[in-house]
């Protein structure tokens, strides 16, 4: 349902979108919009993977798992199972995810001049920071350290039990583990600023898929992959009976929020200017019905009468209006796909330990 103003068409602005180059003047602003994407950071990293990304990380894979299977001792393959193979698919997800977000982003870009109406600077300014922000190297190399040093306090507990040479192998593909974990929430951190920036362009609301709640689209998709790679990475952790407790309360909880909190909040200033925009165009439909309003009912002729009618029509439908970038199914299967490995395990854990059933007990008030 797209709602055109009425009396305020401007005949310069749309232009056709040119199929050849994919470019589109909107307001005065053309925007080319290239299929070539930038590599990434893991693809600098790892040089094969930038022609044929799937076949060099599963490779990877097998290069990091084979020997070390090889390797295990032969009494601890369950724990081989357990904790080393949930690690290594999840270190070769997360480039695949982070690959497969990049793309969708800049195909999905070349639609913004649909809901947006962007000065020539402003848009420039966002396609330069989009860029900027994938071809950073210090910032995402940070964010990889800072998760290896929090995994590097864990790996004792992990790997309690294992023989020498398996608790190295372990330890050694955690930390690896770690690193490319961090790198990838570096990369939902970028992702989550480049759609906060959106809220600078004034905006047009509509309920089309291809308007401005591709928005929300796009982010259900990204966010629900990268809570699938974060649960397959911190299962490890989960799992492990010595930590599992602290795992759950300090390592998958936190997480699962942020992700879900982050999906929300960078969505804001997007959901501000619908607001407005919604409010905006209600206020000015009104304004139309003043002159009508203003003469006696027996004045009216039937076009004016059939004007009313089809004004506070146009006001009800602008009512309706979405204010938020995505539906609520989104949120929920973000939230859903966050949690659902962390609270089976919280659950379990507040059956098995008394303390914990005590204090719940406190806080919901059960205890009278």
């Amino acid at each position: 349902m797209v709602l055109q103003p009425l009396e305020s068409a401007d005949p310069a602005a749309p232009e056709a979108v040119d199929a050849g180059t994919g470019s589109r003047a909107t307001a005065g602003v053309t925007a080319e919009f290239s299929a070539e994407t930038e590599p990434l950071y893991f693809e600098r990293l790892f040089t094969p993977a930038r022609a044929y990304p799937v076949v060099a990380w599963v490779a990877l894979a097998a290069v990091l798992l084979v020997p070390s299977y090889l390797a295990w001792s032969e009494a601890f393959r369950g724990r081989f199972f357990r904790q080393v193979v949930p690690v290594v698919m999840g270190l070769v997800s997360i480039p695949l995810v982070v690959r497969y977000c990049y793309e969708r982003l800049t195909r999905w870009h070349a639609s913004l001049p649909e809901f947006l109406d962007p000065q020539p600077d402003q848009f420039a300014e966002w396609l330069e920071r989009k860029d900027h922000l994938v071809s950073r190297n210090a910032l995402p190399t940070l964010f990889g350290i800072g998760v290896m040093l929090v995994a590097d306090l864990a790996l004792p507990s992990l790997s309690a039990g294992l023989p020498f040479r398996d608790a190295l192998i372990f330890q050694a593909l955690t930390l690896i583990g770690a690193f490319f974990a961090g790198v990838g929430l570096y990369h939902v951190a970028a992702f989550g600023v480049l759609i906060w920036y959106l809220g600078d362009f004034d905006i047009t609301v509509d309920e089309q898929p291809s308007g401005v709640l591709s928005v929300g689209g796009l982010m259900s998709t990204c966010w629900s992959l990268a809570a699938i790679v974060w649960c397959l990475f911190t299962s490890t952790a989960v799992m492990h009976d010595g930590i599992r407790v602290h795992a759950v309360l300090y390592l998958s909880i936190p997480c699962a929020l942020v992700l879900i909190a982050s999906f929300v909040i960078c969505q804001v200033p997007l959901h501000r200017r619908m607001a407005a925009y919604k409010a905006a165009e209600v206020k000015r439909l009104r304004a139309l019905l003043v002159p009508l309003f203003a003469k006696g009912i027996d004045q009216l002729v039937a076009d004016e009468m059939a004007r009313i009618r089809f004004i506070e029509q146009r006001i009800a439908r602008s009512a309706k209006l979405p204010e938020w970038p995505f539906h609520w199914g989104a949120l929920l299967r973000v939230s859903s796909l966050s949690l659902s490995f962390v609270l089976p395990h919280a659950a379990s854990f507040l059956v098995e330990n008394e303390h914990a059933r005590s204090a719940l007990a406190k806080l919901l008030g059960a205890d009278g």
